[in-house]
């Protein structure tokens, strides 16, 4: 059986926690502090709750949303709608596919371009699934500090303390700093914790910019644009297999 990892490990800028260039400085867990942090309430001082309550209401309202987040050569842009429409494309700047995920309202799809395989599963995934950090406010059963999962059912990833960093700006627009520290699940069993820093709009409330280490994603928001329904129409890829995971 080939397993498929989940997209977001790429999508969230956080596979590279643990190792490659640019990563954030980061420390391994041991498997008690792991489990402690998993299970202890996300620490938040005043103004990053304010911000934070802010943002997940702001994408709570949205009925639609167009947002597009560049990382290096990599620009992924997802179009989400109520109630449980999703896709995301990934692709090199370059124009050269890398995965893709999209969800119908009722069907979740994952695909990777290297494999030429998909995954399936129902879309109610959406609510703990490890999405795109400039998205994942928008599903109504995810909030800034839950514990979310791959697409095999294991928790993946968990923000756990929240830092106000003071006002800021973002290619010459005003913004709010919020430094995240968080715990992800890394393919050698291990729990690792770094810090990212996260970009606020006082105005929109949306997501600008997620930082880590030195690698910068910078985002452009189109709230509540038209979005033709065959975005979230669902065709396998030309040769694409299934994947039994």
């Amino acid at each position: 059986m080939t397993k498929l990892p989940h997209l977001a490990a790429v999508l969230l800028v956080l596979a590279t926690a643990a190792n490659g260039a640019g990563a954030p400085k980061e420390r391994t867990l041991t498997p008690r502090e792991a489990d402690e942090l998993l299970r202890r309430p996300a620490a938040s001082d005043a103004d990053s709750t304010r911000i934070l309550a802010r943002a997940e209401a702001a994408y709570r309202k949205l009925q639609s949303l167009r947002t597009v987040s560049r990382d290096g050569g990599i620009v992924s842009l997802v179009l989400v709608q109520r109630p449980r429409y999703y896709h995301l494309t990934q692709k090199l700047e370059s124009g050269e596919l890398i995965a893709f995920a999209l969800s119908d309202g009722k069907r979740y799809y994952e695909y990777q371009e290297r494999k030429h395989q998909y995954l399936e599963r129902g879309s109610e995934i959406l609510d703990r699934l490890a999405l795109p950090v400039n998205v994942r406010l928008f599903f109504p059963g995810q909030h800034s500090s839950s514990l979310l999962s791959g697409l095999d059912g294991k928790p993946t990833v968990r923000e756990y303390a929240y830092s106000y960093q003071g006002k800021s700006s973002v290619n010459g627009k005003s913004a709010e700093r919020v430094d995240v520290t968080l715990m992800l699940h890394t393919p050698d069993g291990a729990w690792h914790s770094f810090v990212s820093q996260r970009y606020f709009d006082p105005k929109s409330g949306l997501l600008l910019r997620v930082v880590n280490g030195d690698r910068k994603m910078d985002i452009e928001n189109l709230p509540n644009v038209k979005i033709s329904p065959t975005q979230f129409h669902w065709t396998p890829p030309p040769n694409a297999v299934k994947g039994l995971g």
